[in-house]
């Protein structure tokens, strides 16, 4: 699950007309002497180093790095809840990954449910 999000952001980034590696990639790609897997890991592993600013996984999870952008006045969760998540990044990120579906289905359903429900002690 952590390693769909990552590759999500990452291809979203690689497809932007300001990506500062993708000469580089079709490069590697035309010269054939890379596999795809140690390609698809270099274009990873330089998404983590300049657009996470080489900070650690956990860092970046924390703050928010891999949101998806989630507006939280258009969920159906109660004030509570709304308030607490929006002053808390640690909180926010943790809610929109538990958020997050794979196959239309969330990753962590339960913890959803639980964050919605007691915001400050999930």
């Amino acid at each position: 699950m952590i390693y769909t999000i990552i590759k999500q952001k990452k291809n979203k980034w690689l497809q932007k007309p300001d990506c500062v590696v993708i000469d580089l990639i079709k490069y590697m790609r035309e010269k054939g002497h890379l596999r795809d897997t140690q390609i698809e890991a270099i274009e990873t592993y330089l998404y983590l180093k300049i657009e996470g600013n080489n900070k650690p996984l956990w860092e970046l999870f924390s703050e928010g790095f891999f949101n998806e952008g989630t507006d939280l006045d258009k969920l159906d969760i109660n004030k509570t809840a709304r308030d607490y998540l929006a002053a808390n990044t640690n909180a926010l990120a943790l809610f929109d990954f538990a958020r997050q579906k794979t196959k239309g289905v969330s990753y962590l359903p339960e913890l959803e449910k639980l964050i919605i429900k007691h915001p400050k002690n999930p």
